[in-house]
């Protein structure tokens, strides 16, 4: 152990990150005063990463917090570490204390945010994350990398519905799921959409909880397709994201829709919408099973590239079936005349169903 002058704060050798001291110190005497419950919460936090460890401290940050209530940096720090243990409630309500008594502190902004994310107030954790992040660059600080992961998928606002033309892309609700099961039970719907998509109450629960988590976080988005007047036409989705080489594979299937109708173009140019414009991807990918060749003729037409045909690449009870691979670029979709046309005849015109009118009021 270091040398140190007698009577030197334990959060001293904290601040030099002499932390063999630390633990030397607490191992032969029980924190007292609000300064060393606070080293031994970090102490905890970086050296033992158990569940016991993440409890222990969380207690010693609320002994440091009781001991030095007017301590902002103890209260920022005691929120994480509710947040980490899972106390999304008290979480809140200490973020929202303490933004009333630091409404420009950038820390306790962005404790704020993740505790509304963890509530999926997400709208409001927008809103929060926004004004932390002007006060951060306006005083030249940057955020970790988890934190940033997370106002990266804030700025997209993918919570929010996607709306083109009559259609709206929305997050599936619980409502949903007598849809959801009759189009997962559909044999022939589901070998053209998802071959692998469960049907089961079990399967049913995970991709609606997935559905309505931020695409960093489970690598996909899910929508349902409303059409007029509110009614569940079909599924969209981008899912295997790639955001270290800013790619997904698009997913458009309507059951049930008359294919001479522009439902599903304007349903699959939504997610391309959301895809580039929304999430900032580079590509989109398109996986056409070699026996739905309308499938193949459509997406071509739409500007993606067929880059590769993978050979008895999924295989089926019918036998081994080869897999088309298409790809379209952001650069391409911008340029697209055909595209740019339609995108420009949709975009702006006014959704049919009053749910959707109502969002954009």
């Amino acid at each position: 152990m270091n040398q140190e002058p007698a009577g030197l704060p334990v959060l001293e050798w904290v601040r030099r990150g002499d932390w063999t001291s630390v633990n030397t110190y607490f191992a032969r005497k029980s924190p007292s005063t609000a300064d060393e419950f606070a080293a031994r919460a970090l102490l905890r936090t970086l050296e033992d990463r158990s569940v016991a460890a993440g409890t222990s401290a969380l207690a010693d940050w609320r002994r440091a917090c009781a001991l030095q209530p007017d301590n902002l940096m103890y209260a920022v720090n005691l929120t994480q570490a509710l947040l980490d243990e899972g106390e999304a409630r008290e979480a809140l309500d200490v973020a929202l204390a303490l933004r009333a008594l630091a409404p420009r502190s950038c820390l306790v902004l962005e404790k704020l945010a993740l505790a509304l994310t963890a509530h999926d107030r997400w709208e409001e954790a927008g809103a929060v994350a926004q004004h932390a992040c002007a006060l951060a660059k306006a005083e030249g600080l940057k955020w970790s990398a988890r934190v940033q992961a997370v106002w990266d998928d804030l700025a997209t606002a993918w919570w929010r519905p996607v709306h083109l033309g009559a259609l709206t892309l929305r997050l599936p609700e619980a409502s949903d799921l007598p849809f959801l099961a009759d189009c997962f039970r559909d044999a022939d719907f589901m070998r053209r959409y998802h071959r692998f998509q469960g049907s089961e109450p079990a399967d049913l629960r995970r991709f609606l909880w997935r559905a309505k988590r931020p695409p960093h976080e489970v690598r996909r988005r899910d929508w349902l397709v409303q059409g007029p007047q509110g009614r569940p036409l079909g599924l969209a989705a981008l899912v295997d994201m790639d955001f270290g080489n800013s790619r997904a594979e698009l997913l458009v299937g309507l059951p049930g829709v008359p294919r001479n109708l522009s439902l599903g173009l304007q349903a699959t140019l939504a997610a391309m919408q959301f895809g580039f414009e929304r999430l900032g991807l580079a590509k989109l990918v398109s996986h056409v099973y070699a026996d739905n060749l309308e499938a193949q003729a459509n997406t071509l037409h739409l500007g993606f590239v067929q880059e590769g045909l993978l050979r008895a690449h999924i295989q089926t009870s019918a036998g081994p079936v080869n897999l088309y691979v298409n790809g379209l670029l952001r650069d391409e979709y911008a340029a697209h005349p055909k595209l740019r046309k339609m995108l420009a005849r949709w975009r702006y015109r006014a959704p049919l169903h009053k749910e959707s009118a109502d969002l954009l009021r």
